[in-house]
């Protein structure tokens, strides 16, 4: 009961952040076709855009935050395993345990305190006046919402990780008590 409910959250979380991914690339997408666009007014048109580059410097922080989620669900952040290739299986293991435990506290931390962050901003109407003028909550909202997706992916991986090494399981061959992309697509 309580696997077929792991996989079947894991399945619905895996949707979103299968479409925060698409809104992702689609923001970098249109960012490719902004910048294209400025380059073609200044040089051809003599007549620049003064907000093209302030907007995609604005989308970079979605662009960043929408994707972080899918990408650590794809394991596409970077990582230094010159250490795992000398070191025995377990403890191997063990360090990746710890690895990912670290990791997922260090996000919910980045969370709670840019929740606290962006509710300020909001309270305060602070305002960012540049070319554009707009509430900076507007701009930096999106960092807890994706923090807060960030998040409950590292603590997946966490468990993963520590139920994985425990049964004796690789990441690839892991089964039955995860509820990790992998096995809810299968299912």
């Amino acid at each position: 009961m309580m696997t077929t409910l792991l996989n079947r959250s894991g399945r619905w979380f895996d949707g979103i952040l299968n479409a925060m991914a698409v809104v992702s690339g689609a923001i970098l997408l249109f960012m490719m076709l902004l910048i294209c666009y400025d380059v073609v007014m200044r040089y051809l048109f003599r007549n620049p855009t003064g907000w093209a580059m302030e907007v995609c410097e604005y989308l970079l922080v979605y662009l960043t935050f929408l994707g972080s989620p899918w990408l650590l669900r794809e394991k596409g952040h970077v990582n230094v395993d010159i250490l795992f290739f000398f070191c025995p299986t377990h403890i191997t293991r063990k360090f990746k345990i710890f690895a990912s435990f670290v990791a997922a506290i260090a996000i919910l931390v980045l969370f709670l305190s840019t929740c606290g962050a962006t509710w300020d901003l909001f309270q305060r109407d602070i305002v960012m006046i540049k070319m554009l003028t707009l509430p900076k909550w507007s701009v930096v909202w999106v960092i807890p919402f994706g923090s807060f997706f960030l998040c409950i992916e590292a603590f997946r991986q966490f468990y993963n990780e520590l139920w994985g090494s425990k049964h004796g399981q690789s990441d690839e061959d892991e089964q039955g008590t995860s509820f990790s992309s992998s096995e809810t697509e299968a299912m």
